[in-house]
């Protein structure tokens, strides 16, 4: 016996997510409200981690290339920051 994904009936979308019963529960207001709060939360780390870049470089000015390369096709970064693409 395979041991899978739940049980739970689902049907594939055409942008190839998966729309499961308890999506299909919520209200349009509802989603939309789960994808605002998630988008809050990933502007808000990427803010954190952008501070945090910010007191590495003023106290350690080597640091500063470390992190630029680490950032290096990040889509998180690069969609924050368009021109530098």
């Amino acid at each position: 016996m395979k041991a899978g994904p739940s049980k739970e009936p689902s049907k594939k979308k055409e942008n190839g997510l998966v729309e499961t019963d308890q999506a299909r529960d919520l209200s349009i207001t509802e989603l939309q409200r789960l994808v605002l709060l998630e988008q809050i939360q990933v502007l808000r780390l990427a803010k954190e981690l952008l501070l945090h870049k910010k007191n590495i470089n003023e106290s350690d000015p080597k640091l500063s290339t470390l992190n630029e390369s680490a950032e290096t096709g990040n889509p998180i970064f690069m969609s924050l920051f368009p021109e530098q693409n």
